[in-house]
Order: structure tokens, then sequence, then C-alpha cells
């Protein structure tokens, strides 16, 4: 179980590491790319900035085609301002210049200029169900857990669902969680054999055994909640559930890497674990991971 539990962390990391890299390399000067052709179209300078007045200038554009888009018929402040307004942008760039080039016919592949579909963009914020792998290690023990010497990958198996909501960038939802922890408490094992001068004198052999542990599979729901801003998502979990010997909660913070509209998510996390001992009382650890979704 061990080998298999060390195997799927390393995989995680393995997948995990390259992607991050590519996608930090790609995302963001993509994304400046497409903004400057934003601003184009709705004749803002090179420099100048999509704030309040390119909302305007966008609601009317796309009012005198005869588009409305409902994300923005609330108003500046509804969207959230500033703040809201970009993540809106950087979530729909696509979407929008779409709009905007097809209907206004300014944007044509013959013509050697930039053309664009509108394309079904993918959102972990309710808009679909989510399935993630998580490995992770723990890097604190409380006090009164000190006593398992030995800590193993927590590996861990979650189900996001559209129940929740947005609100401008900010966002949650519910999901389910199966989680999988050992902690080993190791020992010493004392044995006799012969001192290799073949008269039968003896020694003694001591290697270290696991003398008890503690851990098993946790059962877990709760709530997912955060902001987007271009193209980042920080976000916060909550869960709790049925432990091995007990019941239990997790508090955590997650940071989503920027994967564009591709259905694979990379998101890393700390994590604050409290559960109850079978003993009586609680004990805790704070592990950090990272984990690989897959939304549709």
């Amino acid at each position: 179980m061990l080998k298999l539990k060390n195997s799927i962390l390393i995989g995680v990391l393995s997948v995990s590491i390259p992607l991050i890299t590519l996608n930090a390399q790609n995302d963001s000067s993509e994304l400046d790319e497409k903004m400057e052709i934003l601003k184009e179209v709705l004749g803002i300078e090179f420099d100048g900035q999509l704030d309040e007045y390119a909302y305007e200038i966008l609601v009317q554009e796309l009012d005198s085609l005869g588009i409305e888009e409902n994300e923005l018929a609330g108003g500046y402040e509804f969207i959230g301002g500033d703040f809201g307004f970009q993540e809106y942008l950087d979530n729909n760039i696509d979407h929008i210049l779409y709009l905007l080039g097809d209907e206004k016919n300014e944007f044509n592949d013959d013509e050697g200029e930039y053309a664009y579909e509108e394309d079904e963009r993918i959102s972990d914020t309710g808009s679909g169900y989510s399935i993630n792998i998580y490995g992770g290690f723990p890097i604190y023990k409380a006090t009164t857990f000190e006593t398992y010497d030995k800590a193993n990958p927590v590996i861990g198996l979650s189900l996001g669902t559209p129940i929740g909501f947005n609100i401008g960038p900010f966002y949650a939802n519910i999901g389910i969680e199966l989680l999988n922890y050992t902690f080993n408490e190791t020992g010493m094992d004392t044995s006799y054999g012969m001192d290799g001068t073949g008269i039968g004198t003896e020694e003694i052999i001591i290697s270290s055994i696991t003398s008890s542990s503690f851990g098993g599979n946790a059962y877990l729901a709760g709530l997912n909640t955060g902001f987007k801003l271009r193209g980042y998502d920080l976000n916060a979990t909550i869960t709790t559930g049925v432990f091995h010997a007990g019941t239990g909660f997790i508090a955590g913070g997650n940071f989503n890497i920027p994967m564009g509209n591709s259905p694979l998510k990379l998101r890393l996390s700390m994590r604050a674990n409290i559960v109850q001992k079978e003993e009586g009382g609680a004990t805790g650890w704070i592990g950090t991971g990272v984990s690989i979704g897959y939304h549709w």
C-alpha cells in the first residue's frame, strides 16, 4: 500500500511540474496579446486601461450589434468593479473577440488578421463537475502526535460538483472527497544470531519495526470558495466527515495554476487536519501537496 501511495505521489508531481512550467511561459503572453486586440477594437490607446470606461464602450458596442451579455447587464459595480470586470475579460476574451470580430467582420483569416471562433469555455466554479487526484505529505505534526515518527504520503480522490454560486469574481461550490493517510510509530526489534565465529557466541541484532500506526480512510464533504483574477484562482477549502477514529475536519488554502481552456487543472495546496484519536481527544497535522483535476 505504501509503495502504491508513493507511486501515486510521484506520478502526480511528475505530471504537474512540466505542466506548470509550460503554462507559466505561454498563458500570460497569449492573454496580454488578446487584451491588446480588444483595446484596438474598442478604440482604446495602447497604454490605456480596461476599466469602467472600457466597460461602457464594450456594452455600447454589443448593444449596437443587438447582442446582450447577461454578465454585463447589471452594471459595472454589479460585475465587481475593476476586479470583477478584469476577471470577466480574462475568462471570456475569446468569446468577446468572436462577438465583436464576427459581427463587425474586423478580423478575417483571408486578410491575415485575427479571427476567433466561439468556444465552449470550461470553468471550475459552478459550471460543471470535476474529478481530482491529490498527493501530499505532512510537514508538521501536533505535539500530541509526535510519537508517530514516520509520516507517509497522503492520497486523495475528490469530486467537485456544480452546486454553488458565482458573484462577480467570487464563487463557492460543494465537493466530496475520499482521503487515505497513515502515520507509523517505529520501535526496535531485538533478536539473536551467531556472531560469525562458528563457536555459538550470540550477538544482539537490532532492527527498526513498526510498533503501531495511526490512519485509515476519511470520507469528507465540504465547501470550496474563492475568487479568480487574470486566470489565477485563489481559494479555500473547508471539509468535514468521518475519519478512522471519529470525526474531523480539514481547512486549507489552494492556488490554481492557469491552464487556459484545457480541461486539466493543477492546484497547489496547504492543509490543516484535525482528527479524533481512538483513546480520546484530538490531534492533527499540516500538510502540503498538489492535485491534478479533470473538469467537464
